[in-house]
């Protein structure tokens, strides 16, 4: 009686199946995990953006009631095509600022600048240089541009670009000079390193005319 078994090439054949299948398999998990890594990482980007705008609008709130000598000033640059926009404002020491153990009142601009000195990477943060100075007798003007420092708060980025709504015009402006007026809203557009689309927030700004 002939005995049953598997030839030689059935089992090759049976081999290469298999390791086909693996294969399959294995480039399939890979190619998932490299999606899921990539879309955690556009979340995070994302998430970084989103508290970026929320820092600023809660910054915004916070501004006085009656505003100051310059209440919100804009300026408009371009560098080799791209926006390189900035936004200034007077705001009290506090967690906005991340200065929750200083005391007195700040210039603070939100701006774009190389990561380094020379570098062709940017990233958008707040400038902030001591305007009032909280002393026993009260607030009074100190500090210079040497006081300054620099708080980095969003990296990756190549272009920033703000627009102010002027009520009175009915109209957006690309820069924002008038220190007896704020502007209602502005609204910020972000680019982000590869991204072909912008990034658009509207943030309000409480209306203030000096007293």
């Amino acid at each position: 009686m002939r005995r049953g078994g598997f030839t030689l090439l059935e089992v090759m054949l049976a081999v290469a199946i298999i390791g086909f299948t693996t294969i399959g398999i294995f480039r399939f998990i890979q190619s998932t995990v490299r999606a899921v890594a990539v879309s955690v990482e556009d979340t995070e980007e994302q998430l970084r953006v989103d508290r970026l705008v929320a820092l600023v609008q809660e910054e915004f709130y916070n501004l006085p009631a009656h505003g100051q000598t310059i209440n919100i000033q804009g300026e408009s640059i371009k560098l080799n095509g791209a926006d390189f926009d900035s936004i200034e404002w007077r705001s009290r020491g506090g967690p906005g600022l991340m200065t929750t153990a200083a005391t007195g009142e700040y210039r603070v601009k939100l701006r774009i600048q190389p990561v380094e000195k020379n570098s062709t990477q940017y990233e958008i943060g707040y400038w902030r240089r001591p305007a009032l100075l909280e002393t026993p007798g009260g607030l009074v003007a100190g500090g210079s541009d040497n006081d300054a420092t620099w708080v980095p708060l969003l990296q990756h980025v190549s272009a920033l670009r703000i627009r102010y709504w002027d009520s009175r015009l009915g109209q957006l402006l690309d820069s924002w000079r008038d220190p007896t007026v704020r502007p209602a809203f502005v609204i910020m557009s972000i680019t982000r390193e590869g991204d072909d689309v912008p990034y658009e927030a509207v943030l309000r700004i409480p209306i203030s005319a000096v007293q």
